[in-house]
């Protein structure tokens, strides 16, 4: 009898030791696990799909989140010198814009899996993961809310810290196999544009195993009670 209550308990410590947390990291520029990629279009005529890190970033944003980097479809500006520029030629997102970009990566027993997801964007975005909306953008841009350029727009996410958007993700908003985050950012005034973004899922062992390893201390504790007297 102890000696199958030892080789259960010895196989519950290997079995914890065998699903350690594990961080997964999808985050804006290099670093990022996944693949990320852009939908950019100046009326009808397509910008590319390779995202561009500006380096360096608007002086008016707060820094990247984490190892994350600031990212637009294109090096439209970096940065601009004072303030926003205003709209006119030469520049291919302005008022009443937007590009959606992309970023798609794979998990593997997903029902595991819980985090949080921070995003800041110029001017705002709308955030969806795996065609679930996270964030809701006001995209209507004819006055119908204020807006302040010392945060970009005022609504849920924004270019300073204290307007980052954040929230917390669990295992109902992912999937085995290949995940999709999509980000549509808006452009309300000027031409300043970027996106950042960084999402860290962990991976915990099952309950269950924590269980079995206090259900065998248990035993053990009792048969040693037991031998002693």
């Amino acid at each position: 009898m102890k000696r199958t209550v030892v080789s259960t308990c010895v196989w519950a410590v290997l079995a914890v030791g065998g699903l350690r947390a594990d961080t997964v990291l999808i985050q804006s520029g290099p670093g990022g696990n996944g693949t990320q990629y852009n939908t950019g279009v100046n009326g009808a005529v397509p910008l590319g799909e390779a995202n561009v890190v500006l380096t360096p970033p608007h002086p008016a944003w707060a820094p990247a989140i984490g190892a994350s980097q600031w990212i637009s479809f294109v090096d439209n500006y970096s940065p601009t010198p004072s303030g926003q520029d205003p709209c006119g030629a030469g520049y291919l997102i302005c008022n009443g814009d937007s590009v959606s970009f992309f970023h798609t990566f794979t998990l593997t027993n997903s029902a595991s899996y819980s985090g949080l997801l921070q995003v800041m964007a110029d001017d705002t975005a709308d955030v969806w993961l795996n065609g679930v909306q996270l964030f809701a953008a006001v995209a209507d841009y004819t006055g119908l809310y204020p807006y302040s350029y010392s945060r970009c727009a005022d609504v849920p996410i924004g270019c300073q810290s204290d307007t980052t958007g954040i929230m917390g993700i669990d295992a109902s908003l992912l999937h085995d196999g290949t995940n999709t985050l999509e980000f549509t950012v808006w452009q309300k005034d000027g031409t300043g544009y970027g996106l950042d973004y960084s999402m860290a899922l962990s991976n915990v062992p099952e309950p269950g195993i924590f269980g079995l390893i206090s259900g065998c201390l248990g035993a053990l504790l009792a048969l040693r009670r037991k031998s002693v007297a």
